[in-house]
């Protein structure tokens, strides 16, 4: 895979690079289709970013910050190779980048002075800053983000470290992550940790003081040579001491490499720069998110893999990396590229250190080796078991390290004696020459045909050389006589060697048999087939070896992986021996490089019965990689290709990237597998169902499994939906149908690759409105093919101007506005539809029908239930228009001066925060008036005698002006016309589609309506900020002091998701003024 992004990647097709990339971890893509930008860009074949977006339209997702870091590399590129990019002409190509190209090439200024773009901008690189309490003393680093300082902290009287961030305005995301890497760091005390004294926020500018270091980086310090074994292995017990402490705390360094450590002055490692840290047992990163988390030459494999299971043994891997290159002076893989570099860890066993350096005592590169392994069972389980075992080795006790196997020991006889081998050499070259000169010219052709074949099979391409085997057959004695003469000069495991070793194998060299042996369990996957067929005449005694290899648990999965395939050749296939380790071979074989795992499919399909069910397991099993379970669930179509049940069966368990390698496996037989896809739709399970196993589980649990259930089901519709039959999935669309599933489905129909175009024309043609509803909120994150952008908006706008449904005019109102980018202002005053729905103030309604008698409260199965939700009979006997989102706070300032806190509403467009009920009520009374509504339509008094101690008009809550919503009244919004907890269905999963909680909303409110609405049109109702209603509970007050209690109803940015349920109530003081407590309008009709 890595020939394909070399340095000669010019040479290779974009279309060829896209299609490479896209088999790994979304995660890399970015980081590679830089690497491809780079290279390409300084070989003189640049190709502009807009071919980047057409051929991987994912970058304009996420906030399109993928394609601009790509703009933006563009930029620097063109600029180091001489160019003058300028900044009129990225507008001109990228209009909706201008505020951040603006910012990015004021930066360049700002950050290089070789790059004369726009300006000159020397701010930060001139002069010292200025920080109170600190005398700036020099600069001793700096980075793409950051200046580093020596200074003097006048306070104490001592030299400091301090770390200056460059840009002059920071971001509230660039704040946090420096305050939690400062907050890391004040967690950890060990003598070989850096220690951080203080956060300072100063002039618009972000200071990190930490103890100064007077001294070099670990790498400095080795100045490009490798230390003595006893310098390198007192020095990694230290740092293995520090990160076990480190670990102790609850954090993974993540990118422990020679850069990140300083050396004292006294020779002590001192670990800095947590800038990639996360808590351990935790998916959040305490910083920046990136695409590719660490350096590649140190990453663990499991790290590139983008597995979510990185734990301690990541850092023991970066560990041992470290210990290899003080050793060696080399770190184990340094390819020429990014994707060679990651492909040589994924898949490459290291060279010892003993091999590379003499000296290295064996039990040392053991140790070292034990920490790279691939395999995290096989590694130190942490920290701590390295530098114990680094004790065992330095005071000459037995290491708990497996030593290496027969096949890693010493080098061949030729290069343990070269003097002999070069005699030898010459000998047999005089002697050729000999004979050469001395036979018919037709023997000499012959011999010379010979010689060409040996350099054709050494330097062949692995496809061709069956066919060289071929030629090898025919002219079996004169290549005998070259193969014996050349060989020995082949230095062992170079270039050529595997080739020639498989050649003499084909020979019946004995020698050449054993080494391929002994290679085997080492073997990439592209030479497993090469080596085994040489192999298929092997002795029963070696078979039998072979067996056991297979079989012994010890070993780990790769090798196993390979004696199976050895073993399969054979005419007994033992196959009920074989059962026992169907796991593990399934295991390595779906770990194996997509693009060379074919290779070894056809040597197991004799085995395939029992490794199919193993193979689906790994494709199931959330634990694995996206590259792996996508690779585990391509192999179950391979060898599953004549049992469709079998595939559907798990088809329905598998999210996206595996669903993409199942799919066509089922598109050309849909009729045979149809039943069973309708069955799992149809399973009983229901809540009723799942809480009597309640008992045995947590309520979480509980929610987590009907997710599972929920999410199958709707995959099964939609896997229906792609075999040509829409019918079962449409059918659970309805407004009426079973909430639960009808999110998930519209959940999965974007996610698993139903196209924009296709949901967008089924919502045009259909005359459901529940079934038009979910189809545009599906369409949100669902990917178009070829319809233009522009054609797909104006058939969105279509349906948002003529809709009478209010659940249907906001989904469509979303899909424009959050998903399109579209300007809603086009075309409304000339629609009938829109009329009547827009109030003052910016404010826009949905109008609900009269409900009749509703149910207030939860019933007493609900999980999360509350005493106070007990179930009460209520009417609605009367119209309601809503206001689909909350009052913000632009929208309060308009009426009057209010002290927001800004800490949880940075924008304008967030909800208004920090308001009383009295607050709440003035502004409702100010929209009537802004209307021009009588007195006697007026639901609260005048505003001057809003307050403690106001009373109510009488029938206030007849009349038709604005004011708060009563909790029966938003209760039955907040439903949207579902029966369950939320709106969205009794599990949790999909919470981050439809409301900010403290699991997504980065603790602080968002602007209104970027998530979707519910049935009834109404946007963040269950969650970006808690609402003020009136009690519905108890009679309605005439009076209304300051210590009153209201109810606020409504999830919260602070809430947990179980917290978030329609019946949840709270009781707050009418005087209260809370950050995560607001409001929203509504009227009777």
């Amino acid at each position: 895979m890595a020939d394909n992004f070399t340095s000669g990647i010019g040479w290779h097709s974009l279309d060829q690079v896209v299609a490479n990339i896209r088999v790994l971890p979304r995660s890399m893509w970015l980081d590679l289709a830089r690497e491809d930008q780079t290279n390409r860009w300084r070989s003189g074949r640049g190709v502009l970013t807009e071919q980047y977006l057409t051929t991987i339209p994912e970058f304009m997702e996420r906030d399109c910050e993928e394609a601009l870091i790509l703009v933006c590399g563009e930029v620097q590129l063109r600029a180091e190779l001489g160019e003058s990019p300028t900044l009129a002409e990225y507008l001109k190509r990228f209009p909706q980048f201008a505020d951040q190209l603006e910012f990015q090439f004021a930066l360049n200024r700002m950050l290089d002075d070789d790059l004369d773009l726009e300006g000159d901008d020397k701010e930060f690189q001139s002069t010292f800053p200025s920080l109170p309490g600190f005398e700036i003393l020099e600069e001793i680093g700096r980075g793409a983000s950051s200046v580093v300082y020596r200074a003097r902290q006048t306070s104490v009287e001592r030299e400091v470290a301090v770390k200056a961030i460059i840009v002059t305005s920071l971001s509230d995301k660039q704040r946090d992550r420096h305050k939690r890497e400062a907050r890391i760091l004040g967690t950890i005390r060990h003598p070989n940790v850096i220690r951080i004294h203080d956060t300072i926020e100063h002039d618009e500018r972000f200071f990190l003081v930490t103890e100064y270091i007077d001294g070099t980086t670990l790498g400095e310090f080795c100045g490009g040579m490798p230390l003595a074994h006893k310098v390198a292995t007192d020095l990694v017990i230290r740092l293995a001491d520090a990160a076990d402490t480190v670990h102790q705390t609850g954090v993974l360094h993540r990118d422990l490499k020679p850069s990140n450590i300083l050396m004292t002055a006294t020779g002590e490692p001192i670990i800095t720069d947590f800038g990639l840290a996360r808590w351990i047992d935790s998916s959040a990163n305490l910083t920046t998110e990136q695409s590719l988390v660490g350096t590649p030459n140190y990453m663990a494999p499991e790290q590139i893999c983008g597995s979510a299971q990185i734990d301690a043994r990541a850092d023991v891997y970066s560990l041992g990396a470290i210990l290899y290159e003080l050793l060696t002076s080399r770190p184990p893989f340094a390819e020429a590229t990014l994707l060679e570099t990651l492909s040589a860890v994924r898949e490459r066993d290291p060279l010892p250190p003993n091999k590379l350096v003499a000296g290295v005592p064996r039990d040392l590169a053991t140790i070292c080796l034990k920490c790279l392994e691939k395999s995290l069972v096989n590694r130190y389980q942490d920290a701590s078991e390295l530098s114990r075992d680094l004790r065992h080795f330095v005071s000459g006790e037995p290491i708990l390290a497996r030593p290496p196997g027969i096949a890693e020991q010493g080098l061949r006889w030729a290069l343990r004696n070269p003097a002999k081998t070069i005699s030898i050499v010459a000998a047999f070259a005089i002697m050729v020459l000999a004979v050469i000169g001395l036979i018919a010219f037709q023997l000499q052709r012959q011999q010379l045909a010979a010689v060409s074949l040996f350099d054709s099979i050494q330097n062949a391409d692995l496809q061709m050389l069956p066919a060289l085997l071929l030629r090898v057959e025919q002219q079996q004695a004169d290549f005998q006589t070259v193969f014996d003469n050349r060989f020995p000069q082949h230095p062992e495991r170079s270039n050529g060697w595997l080739n020639l070793i498989v050649a003499g194998a084909s020979l019946n060299d004995t020698n050449c048999q054993r080494s391929l042996i002994e290679y085997l369990p080492t073997a990439r996957a592209a030479e497993i087939p090469h080596i085994v067929r040489q192999l298929h005449k092997c002795s029963a005694e070696e078979i039998e070896s072979a067996w056991r290899h297979l079989e012994a648990e010890s070993n780990n999965d790769s090798s196993r992986l390979r004696w199976a395939c050895l073993v399969a050749q054979q005419e007994d296939h033992q196959v009920s021996r074989f059962q026992a380790s169907a796991n593990p071979v399934a295991r390595a074989l779906s770990r194996e490089h997509p693009f060379e795992v074919s290779s070894i499919v056809p040597l197991l399909k004799k085995y395939r019965q029992l490794i199919v069910p193993c193979l689906a397991d790994v494709a199931r099993n959330d634990g694995e990689s996206d590259v792996v379970r996508t690779t585990a669930a391509g192999l179950v179509a391979e060898y599953a290709f004549d049992d469709p049940q079998q595939i559907a069966r798990l088809i329905v368990d598998v999210d996206s990237d595996p669903f993409r390698a199942l799919l066509p496996s089922l598109q050309n037989r849909p009729k045979t597998v149809a039943s069973s896809l309708q069955e799992v739709i149809d399973e009983p399970w229901t809540l009723a169902r799942i809480a009597a196993i309640a008992g045995e589980v947590s309520q979480l649990e509980v929610e987590s499994q009907l997710d599972r259930v929920h999410r199958r089901q709707a995959t099964a519709a939609v896997t229906l939906w792609h075999l040509g039959n829409r019918g079962p999935a449409l059918a659970r669309l309805h407004s009426d149908s079973a909430a639960h599933l009808r999110y998930w489905i519209i959940h999965q129909l974007s996610h698993l690759d139903v196209s924009q175009e296709e949901l967008i024309q089924a919502a045009t043609t259909t005359v459901d409105t529940g079934i038009q509803y979910a189809l545009l909120l599906a369409a949100g994150d669902a990917v178009p093919l070829s319809t233009s952008r522009q054609e797909i908006i104006e058939q969105v706008r279509t349906i948002y101007l003529n809709t009478t449904d209010p659940g249907v005019r906001s989904a469509s109102e979303w899909l424009l506005t959050q998903r399109l980018n579209s300007d809603l202002n086009q075309g409304e005053s000339n629609s009938t539809a829109t009329q009547g729905i827009f109030g003052p103030n910016g404010h826009c309604f949905v109008y609900l029908k009269a409900p009749g008698r509703i149910d207030l409260g939860s019933p007493a199965s609900e999980y999360w239930r509350d005493e106070d939700e007990v179930l009460v009979k209520r009417d609605i006997d009367y119209d309601l228009a809503v206001a689909t989102k909350e009052v913000t706070v632009e929208q309060f300032l308009n009426f009057r001066d209010k002290a927001v806190n800004r800490n949880y509403a940075p924008t304008n467009d967030c909800p208004v925060n920090n308001v009383t009920l009295f607050d709440a009520i003035a502004y409702c009374r100010w929209l009537s008036e802004l209307e021009g509504l009588a007195e006697d339509e007026m639901c609260y008094p005048s505003l001057p005698e809003i307050g403690s101690g106001m009373r109510f008009p009488d029938n206030w809550l007849e009349r038709k002006g604005y004011r708060l919503p009563t909790e029966a009244e938003w209760e039955y919004a907040c439903h949207g016309g579902v029966s369950e907890a939320r709106f969205f269905g009794s599990g949790s999963e999909l919470a981050k589609d439809y409301v900010w909680s403290l699991h997504t909303a980065d603790d602080h409110l968002h602007p209104v309506g970027l998530l979707r609405p519910n049935g009834f049109g109404l946007f963040d109702i269950l969650g970006n900020i808690s609402e003020i209603c009136h009690d519905s509970r108890n009679e309605a007050p005439e009076r209304v002091d300051a210590a009153d209690s209201f109810p606020r109803r409504g999830g919260d940015f602070t809430e947990l998701n179980q917290n978030i349920r329609a019946a949840r109530r709270y009781s707050v003081p009418a005087s209260a003024e809370w950050a995560n407590m607001g409001f929203r309008v509504v009227r009777r009709r």
